[in-house]
């Protein structure tokens, strides 16, 4: 996962590391502490790039996770518009069919009605 560069050690150096040279400003201490600091920078920089991979994998499936939960959400809710659709227009048959009903009925008492008028004329007609 993350590997530490032993390179950079401050165990790697050589052992008159502790002695400073007289053209260097810095402390004899400070060039191991760099060194540890250098090694630290590319194991923080190794973590943080595995971090950053781990991101970027975690927030592709949890896209695929979120797609697919919405596809079936939304196959669930088409599935029930289709059957809503099938029990209204069934529905609306049984409806159309009462009102038709309904119309034939009343046109056939009309028919009823105007046919007794008409023979109620013919007889008072007759009657004269």
């Amino acid at each position: 996962m993350y590997q530490r560069d032993d390179s950079n050690e401050p165990a790697s150096e050589a052992p008159d590391s502790s002695v400073g040279s007289p053209e260097d400003d810095r402390p004899a201490e400070a060039a191991p502490v760099a060194d540890a600091d250098a090694g630290r920078a590319d194991m923080t920089a190794s973590f943080l790039a595995e971090i950053a991979r781990a991101m970027r994998s975690t927030a592709i499936q949890e896209r695929e996770r979120i797609s697919a939960t919405v596809a079936d959400t939304t196959a669930a809710h088409e599935q029930k518009v289709r059957e809503r659709a099938a029990s209204e227009a069934s529905e609306l048959r049984k409806m159309g069919d009462d009102d038709v009903a309904g119309i034939e009925r009343s046109a056939a008492e009309e028919i009823e009605r105007i046919k007794t008028e008409a023979e109620r004329r013919v007889a008072e007609l007759k009657k004269k």
